[in-house]
This record gives structure tokens, sequence and C-alpha cells, in this order.
């Protein structure tokens, strides 16, 4: 590409950007004060300990990404397959324990607890 392409998609990806943050401007001032809430000792919208999980999920899986993009072509059936398990491990895993808290919640919710 040259640069009068790069320039031109620079300049509509910030129009959008800014669009978008115009017209959605309550909502991502409501987004954000509630993870400002979420990070301190305040009642919060968001569950900290998902916020966390969803990040290092993210992490693992661009680490994966990169892995995946760089020995692709080395890569045998039974690496992949291994990596794949893990993911599927990972993902039953996470699924299991959501469960669990829900029913957990449900059995003792967290305002009697208090």
């Amino acid at each position: 590409m040259n640069i009068i392409t790069l320039i031109i998609i620079s300049v509509i990806t910030v129009t959008l950007i800014c669009f978008i943050c115009y017209k959605y401007r309550v909502a991502l001032i409501w987004y954000i004060k509630e993870l400002i809430a979420t990070c301190s000792n305040k009642d919060s919208y968001f569950s900290q300990k998902r916020i966390i999980q969803w990040i290092a999920i993210g992490f693992a899986f661009n680490i994966t990404i990169w892995y995946l993009r760089e020995h692709i072509e080395t890569m045998v059936l039974a690496e992949f397959m291994w990596m794949l398990s893990t993911w599927l491990f990972i993902g039953g895993y996470t699924l299991d324990k959501i469960q669990k808290e829900k029913k957990d919640d449900k059995v003792n919710p967290p305002e009697a607890a208090k």
C-alpha cells in the first residue's frame, strides 16, 4: 500500500471512532465510570473477577495466535491438537467455574452474607 492509501484509511478510521464516541457518549461515560468503580472498592455493575479472567484469556489467546502465525509451516498435527485441547480445557474449566459460582450465589446470596 502506498502512503496516500494509509492516510485515507487512518482519516476514515478516526472519523468513525469520533462519530461512534459522540453518538454513544452517555453509554461510554457510564461504561468508563463502572470500570473505574470495579477497580476500586465501590459497588459496580461489572465483576472484577470476570474482567481479570477475560484479560488473562485474551492475553493467552493473542500469544496462541502469534505462535500459530510463526510456526504454522513447521507445526505437526500433534502439536496443533495439543494447543486445541488446551484451549478447550481452559474454556470448559472457566465455564464450569462460572456455573458453580452462579449456583453458589443462588444458595447463599451475597446480600445475605453481609
